[in-house]
């Protein structure tokens, strides 16, 4: 990793670039007082942390925009500037923030998300969906890297990666479609912080249900229960959140790939994918068999969750342990480290889809800085995985 970050460019903001983080889409009403006015008359110049790059009028892009530049009504204003700065529109009357009064949408709590490669709104745009009735939180800006949006935003097909500053009802944080949309970067409405002794017992009731699993004096599943119980009856875990976060997706993807498995032994199909097997290995060691299942979660993960690749990879290991008549566990851990190798591209997993867009990287970073890293860690998979875990214990 420590030779990876060296292959990643080092994007330092210039002054100009972190003053123009987001862009703000603003629409003069009929009735507003600045409608007639010029920019300069209206003090749009000297706002603090926020530049007006743009104005959309009747299908028309007005750039740059001069100071003596006379305000229509219906004018799209388009505006880059800071998270922090966006409160600056709120003393303008008649402007509509993506629709909405200015006044009543940036009293709101201010969330500021990135949409993940799970999300139904990629490739839709603001206007497609119904954004409000969907989270109750409305769209104040939107950022994409150090790419300058144009043209009116709401018509704009989002993208995986973007970054949206929202405008959060109070019920926004308990919808249950929140985390398959969005990685929540912050927020006020997040559940507060639990206290030091909170995280102490927490932490102290986890670590004793793994110890009483390793000493064989409580079943894993059975502790985990218990445990969860604990956290339910103290307050530190509310059913509410339970149900937000159950990953029901994940479930359906795991029981559809044991029904599949299923299918494919009880039809067959599994003893004559051995038997191809064994001609296509014959001759080869069990550990470089072993290497052959690698890749499968490998790319899988890259491309779905690491959990769905993990759960679609594991019957075809399973298939390959039985094939030879070797004990499938190591098969088993190859495909879970597999699956937890997400590191080539930005889209498999959140905290890449995070960075991807703050840092300005682009696809061929993540692979020149991701590669060296994934080959380091496969290799070590392959030669670590045998050891620990024999193919024919005892």
């Amino acid at each position: 990793m420590a030779l990876g970050t060296r292959l990643l460019p080092t994007n330092a903001a210039t002054e100009e670039e972190s003053r123009s983080a987001y862009f703000l889409e603003a629409r003069l009403a009929p009735d507003s007082p600045l409608v007639g006015r010029s920019i300069e008359q209206n003090r749009l110049r000297n706002l603090e942390g926020l530049f007006l790059v743009e104005i959309e009028r009747d299908g028309h892009l007005i750039s740059p925009v001069g100071p003596a530049e006379v305000l229509l009504a219906g004018d799209v204003l388009v505006f880059t500037g800071e998270v922090t700065k966006v409160q600056a529109l709120q003393r303008f009357p008649g402007l509509q923030v993506f629709g909405a009064g200015a006044d009543a949408l940036l009293k709101s709590n201010l969330v500021e998300v990135v949409i993940s490669n799970q999300s139904e709104l990629a490739n839709r745009t603001l206007r497609d969906v119904d954004f409000r009735t969907m989270f109750d939180a409305g769209v104040v800006g939107i950022r994409r890297g150090d790419k300058r949006l144009t043209g009116q935003l709401g018509r704009i097909p989002l993208r995986v990666g973007d970054s949206l500053l929202l405008a959060a009802g109070p019920d926004f944080f308990q919808h249950r479609n929140l985390d398959r949309n969005f990685h929540v970067l912050n927020g006020a409405g997040l559940r507060p912080r639990m206290t030091a002794q909170q995280g102490t017992l927490a932490l102290s009731g986890f670590a004793a249900v793994i110890l009483l699993s390793a000493l064989e004096w409580l079943p894993l599943f059975s502790g985990l229960l218990i445990l969860l119980a604990a956290l339910l009856a103290s307050g530190l875990l509310t059913l509410g959140e339970m149900r937000r976060r159950f990953p029901f997706e994940l479930m359906i993807v795991i029981a559809s790939a044991l029904t599949i498995a299923g299918v494919i032994e009880r039809s067959g199909a599994a003893e004559l994918m051995a038997g191809w097997m064994r001609q296509l290995f014959d001759g080869y060691g069990v550990g470089r068999r072993t290497g052959r299942r690698l890749p499968d979660p490998l790319a899988l993960t890259e491309l779905v969750t690491n959990n769905a690749a993990a759960a679609l990879a594991f019957p075809i290991a399973l298939g390959t342990a039985r094939a030879f008549g070797v004990d499938p566990t190591p098969f088993v851990m190859v495909v879970a480290y597999g699956a937890s190798a997400g590191f080539l591209i930005p889209f498999g997993y959140q905290t890449h889809l995070m960075v991807y867009s703050a840092g300005r990287y682009r696809m061929r970073d993540f692979l020149r800085a991701g590669l060296p890293i994934s080959l380091t860690y496969s290799i070590g998979v392959l030669l670590l995985v045998p050891l620990a875990f024999p193919f024919r214990p005892g």
